[in-house]
């Protein structure tokens, strides 16, 4: 009875992922979580911290163009150690949360069941800065240009799922992020939508 559970278990994802592929013309809404990295200008250190994204796509009917929009929020800090592991004495913590907003286009390569893809973005970030010091909090709010570059794989588990692993750099253009990149390492989960 158990060898037969194992080979029906078998045979079911096996059909699953023969069924897996991508649909040319369809909608593509995904979830992402990762890890982001920023360096701002005046900080001596990098910014660790989390990021999670929103994002929805919609392919054309040669299945290598797509085109969307994604919401995300970042959230990174660094204590009073610089990358060098010298304590800096004017500053205690630092913290950065940003939203960015932004349309994007990608161009897609491979198979039904895997696709890479390569694209770009433009849009809008909202910042919130929190600087820690020995007298008291300094806490500002700005927004800014945002320009991004990305590259990522979709790989199909059914006809409607689909797991997404994507690499970002941004360009954040605000007086606290100027001449500054942020890279997220993200992977989510998909539905693709007809």
């Amino acid at each position: 009875m158990k060898q037969l559970s194992m080979i029906l278990l078998i045979l079911s994802i096996s059909l699953s992922f023969a069924q897996a592929q991508y649909k040319a013309g369809s909608g593509l809404l995904l979830f992402n979580v990762g890890w982001t990295m920023a360096s701002p200008e005046d900080i001596e250190a990098d910014l660790n911290g989390n990021t999670f994204s929103l994002s929805y796509e919609k392919t054309d009917f040669s299945s290598q163009w797509s085109g969307g929009f994604v919401i995300a929020y970042s959230n990174t800090s660094a204590d009073s150690l610089n990358a060098g592991g010298d304590k800096i004495d004017r500053l205690n913590k630092v913290s950065y949360e940003v939203i960015p907003v932004a349309f994007f286009g990608k161009i897609y390569f491979g198979s039904e069941t895997f696709r890479g893809y390569a694209g770009a973005g433009f849009g809008i970030q909202f910042s919130n800065i929190n600087y820690f010091t020995e007298n008291g909090q300094v806490t500002a709010f700005e927004s800014g240009l945002l320009i991004s570059g990305m590259a990522g794989a979709n790989f199909y588990l059914s006809e409607s799922i689909l797991l997404n692993a994507n690499y970002s750099i941004n360009y954040l253009g605000n007086s606290y992020y100027q001449n500054s990149l942020a890279h997220n390492i993200n992977l989510g989960i998909g539905f693709q939508l007809d």
